[in-house]
C-alpha cells in the first residue's frame, strides 16, 4: 500500500536547544533548570559539573525528571578529561550511582577508591573500563577481601565476562586467585547455601527463575513455581540460608502472592530474618511478607541494633 502524496510531508525540524548560562541551573523555575540541563548535556563544560551536582541535591523528591535530566548531564560531564580530578565531594551517593554509566578509566579509578557494597557490580565496570594499574589494584583488594571464601567465585566470574566483553586478556592475576580459589574450594567441605528443611511432598519445589522486577528491569529469584514439577501452585516449604552476620545494609528482591489475589492475605508466604542460636524456635527480627504480584519489588533496609548479631 502506497500512501498518496507523501512526500508532500516533511518532518519537522528537530528542536534546537537554545544556549543556556550556568546560573540558569540555579533558577527556582524547575522548568528552566531542566531546560539548562538538556542544553549542558549536549555542550559538556567543565565548569557545569559542580554547579549541576549542587542542582540535583535541591530537586524535590517528587520531580522524577528533573532529577533525571540533571543525572543525564552529570554523567556526560564526568566523561570530560580530568572531571574527577577536580571534584571536591566525592562521597556524594548519586555521584558514586552516575559513575557506574561513564565508560572511562577515570570513573573507574573513582570508584575503586569508593568501593562499593555492591562488589561484583564494581568489578564488572572495572573490567570493562579500567587501565591496568587500576584492574591490578582491583585484584589484589578483591582478593584480600574475598580471603579465600566461596564468594571470591562471583567476583572472579564479574572481572572475567567483563574482560571478556571487550576483548580483555584476563591478567596473570587474575587466573592465579581463580585457581588458587578452585583449590581451596574443593578441600572445604561447604554447607548448602540454601537449605529445604521442610516442604508438602517429598519433592523440592525451589528453582530459580528470572522474573521482572520493578522499573522494567530482569532479576534473578528462588521461585517454588516449579513448572517442571506436577500441580507447582500447591507446592509449598521453607527454604533457609546459612547464617550471617547482619550487614549494615540489606536489600533484596520479593515477588510473589499470599493466597488468591481477591481473597484476604493468608500471610503465609514472606521473607523472614531470624537471630541465629540453638533455640527451636529463633527469634524473628524482620519478617517481609509478599507483595502481592509477580513484578519483584526492591526490599532494602538497614540493620540497626542487630548489626552485630549473627542471623
Amino acid at each position: 500500500m502506497v500512501k498518496k502524496d507523501a512526500a508532500k510531508f516533511t518532518r519537522p525540524a528537530p528542536l534546537i536547544l537554545k544556549e543556556t548560562t550556568l546560573a540558569e541551573l540555579a533558577n527556582a523555575d524547575p522548568f528552566v533548570v531542566r531546560r539548562a540541563a538538556a542544553w549542558f548535556a549536549e555542550n559538556p563544560q567543565a565548569e557545569a559539573l559542580p554547579v549541576l551536582l549542587e542542582a540535583l541535591k535541591m530537586v524535590q523528591s517528587e520531580d522524577l525528571q528533573l532529577r533525571h535530566q540533571l543525572r543525564i548531564a552529570i554523567r556526560e560531564h564526568l566523561k570530560l578529561q580530568g572531571a574527577y580530578a577536580a571534584l571536591t565531594d566525592t562521597k556524594s551517593e548519586a555521584l558514586i550511582d552516575i559513575s557506574f554509566a561513564v565508560p572511562t578509566a577515570e570513573a573507574s579509578a573513582f570508584l575503586l577508591a569508593q568501593w562499593s557494597d555492591d562488589v561484583t557490580k564494581l568489578l564488572t565496570h572495572l573490567a570493562r573500563n579500567a587501565d591496568e594499574q587500576t584492574l591490578a589494584a582491583a585484584i589484589t583488594r578483591a582478593r584480600k577481601t574475598a580471603n579465600g571464601s566461596a564468594q571470591a567465585v562471583d567476583w572472579i566470574d564479574a572481572l572475567r565476562n567483563g574482560l571478556l566483553e571487550h576483548g580483555g586478556k584476563l591478567p596473570a592475576a587474575l587466573l592465579a586467585w581463580a585457581t588458587e580459589t578452585a583449590e581451596t574450594l574443593l578441600t572445604q567441605e561447604v554447607e548448602p547455601s540454601w537449605v529445604s528443611v521442610a516442604r508438602s511432598n517429598n519433592e523440592s519445589p525451589w528453582c530459580l527463575q528470572e522474573r521482572k522486577g520493578l522499573g522494567d528491569i530482569m532479576v534473578r529469584v528462588i521461585s517454588s513455581l516449579n513448572r517442571d514439577l506436577k500441580s507447582p501452585e500447591k507446592l509449598t516449604g521453607i527454604l533457609r540460608s546459612q547464617s550471617f552476620a547482619a550487614p549494615e545494609k540489606q536489600s533484596f528482591w520479593l515477588c510473589g502472592h499470599q493466597g488468591l489475589p481477591k481473597a484476604e492475605a493468608n500471610q503465609k508466604n514472606f521473607v523472614r530474618l531470624v537471630q541465629d542460636g540453638s533455640s527451636s524456635e529463633p527469634a524473628a527480627l524482620r519478617t517481609t511478607l509478599a507483595p502481592r504480584t509477580d513484578v519483584a519489588q526492591r526490599i532494602e533496609g538497614t540493620s540497626g541494633n542487630i548489626l552485630s548479631q549473627r542471623t
